[in-house]
């Protein structure tokens, strides 16, 4: 199944989930678990998608992994891509950075299609090499796990413009640690604070508790959503890094059409927005591996209720019935 959104052509991931209901194919085994709004209100959500390499992958170049396992297509530096050995011995999708350069690769997963889930949460295993180091002094960057909904929202697109939202994990240079940067959110939710500037408005950064980010093993990063209620500012994204939480933000506005469900995971893997500065560049050859992406989505509905076949229609703020 496919989907041609703006100049980007995304394949529907996982076949059949959004036509089935997506918390009718919950993985079999797997507990629930419960998202909490501020108020305390709770959204459960299921585990509903799994991608991790296999030892039949190995040797096998990024592309080929996404359009099999996602069934979608990457973009960017797609020569630093492959699927490999992490450290470990286990396959994973190693991102080669080279000396000098700020390469990187952007997927849209539309693991859960239209109209979406209310509730999300997406998490990888990422390992970087013993001794990895960002430069001296980086400006920040991107890593390869978020969400995103609606239709593909372009960088630089204004809040009143934009036709979705995403939302994705952030690299930037504040820590003094063991890779060199800090690990927080960069989002193009509808209220947020950056200006506008000749026409564009960008991201916002947000950054929460500093932590150790270790080298030399498998670091797991966690990312919840829970999207704002009709007429009410109360979306929710959450930060964690090997379990412990680390940012959260509330009173968020991630869409104005309440058709804008959670699509799937976005990946943006970038060091840097100006590939010039080499404030941005790799101070050597690194390597970073990434396994075993998941994804659990829910329709708002408590753990304690039985998941619907198919989410109920929203329709947009203002829009009679």
């Amino acid at each position: 199944m496919t989907a041609t959104l703006g100049r980007r052509r995304i394949l529907q991931g996982a076949a059949g989930l959004a036509a089935l209901g997506f918390p009718s194919a919950a993985l079999a085994g797997e507990p629930p678990v419960e998202l909490r709004r501020q108020d305390g209100t709770p959204s459960c959500v299921r585990e509903v998608w799994r991608a991790d390499p296999g030892l039949r992958d190995l040797g096998k170049p990024g592309t080929r992994f996404f359009a099999e396992h996602w069934g979608t297509e990457v973009r960017g530096d797609v020569d630093a891509l492959r699927v490999a050995p992490a450290p470990d011995g286990l396959p994973a999708v190693e991102r080669r950075v080279r000396a000098g350069t700020v390469e990187g690769f952007v997927v849209w997963g539309d693991q859960l299609g239209r109209p979406g889930a209310q509730a999300a949460r997406a998490s990888v295993d990422i390992w970087w090499e013993a001794g990895f180091r960002y430069p001296r002094e980086f400006t920040g960057g991107k890593l390869a796990l978020g969400l995103w909904g609606g239709e593909i929202t372009e960088a630089g697109t204004p809040a009143d413009a934009q036709p979705g939202w995403y939302d994705v994990l952030m690299l930037h240079g504040r820590p003094h640690n063991e890779v060199g940067a800090g690990i927080g959110l960069y989002s193009y939710h509808l209220n947020r604070r950056e200006p506008v500037s000749g026409g564009a408005q960008y991201g916002q950064g947000m950054i929460g508790e500093e932590v150790s980010i270790p080298t030399g093993r498998w670091v797991r990063v966690e990312h919840e959503i829970i999207l704002d209620r009709p007429g009410r500012t109360d979306g929710v994204t959450r930060l964690r890094i090997d379990g412990r939480l680390v940012l959260e933000r509330f009173k968020i506005t991630f869409r104005r059409d309440f058709r804008w469900g959670i699509r799937g995971i976005h990946l943006l893997d970038m060091w840097g927005g100006r590939p010039e500065d080499p404030r941005n560049q790799s101070p050597r050859d690194q390597r970073i591996w990434y396994r075993d992406w998941r994804l659990w989505a829910g329709g708002g509905e408590p753990c304690g209720l039985p998941p619907a076949e198919k989410l109920p229609a929203m329709r947009p703020a203002g829009e009679r019935g």
